[in-house]
């Protein structure tokens, strides 16, 4: 099964997006919001009330949460907070990106290097938010191995 992740950015443009088989472990950048219209394992990251002033790169991420829902016809189940990830990855809700980093080098192994590359190998900075998002979603919502 292909899953996939994305984490909205500020532009939509800027949105990072990941696929992941499950059966494989392989994960690569994935290209294009358009192509995953009919696709039924997407998950997208989105975000929770924190009772905080949000400021403006905050609504435009929101915003553009919004126009991935109305394009890929996304029903909330498919929505993940990063509340939801760390709470799945690291068993609390407080953390950050190199715990969660680490936890999901923890489930696919290292990264490795060029000559000997892990799953891993090239995935960096949103694109792991990405895939962190993708597999908290396959974990808990299609009922994935955890």
């Amino acid at each position: 099964m292909i899953v996939y992740g994305i984490d909205p950015g500020p532009v939509l443009e800027d949105t990072a997006i990941v696929a992941w088989d499950t059966g494989t472990n392989k994960v690569w950048v994935y290209e294009g919001l358009h192509n995953l219209a009919h696709t039924p394992y997407v998950f997208c990251e989105s975000m929770s009330p924190i009772g905080a002033v949000l400021a403006q790169v905050t609504i435009d991420t929101l915003v553009n949460v919004g126009r991935i829902v109305e394009r890929l016809h996304l029903s909330s189940k498919q929505l993940v907070t990063r509340r939801d990830v760390k709470r799945h990855l690291l068993g609390k809700v407080s953390g950050n990106d190199a715990q969660v980093r680490m936890a999901l080098e923890e489930r696919f192994g290292p990264k490795g290097v060029k000559a000997n590359p892990g799953p891993l190998y090239g995935i960096k900075g949103h694109h792991l938010a990405a895939l962190a998002v993708a597999v908290t979603g396959y974990d808990t919502v299609l009922g994935g191995k955890g």
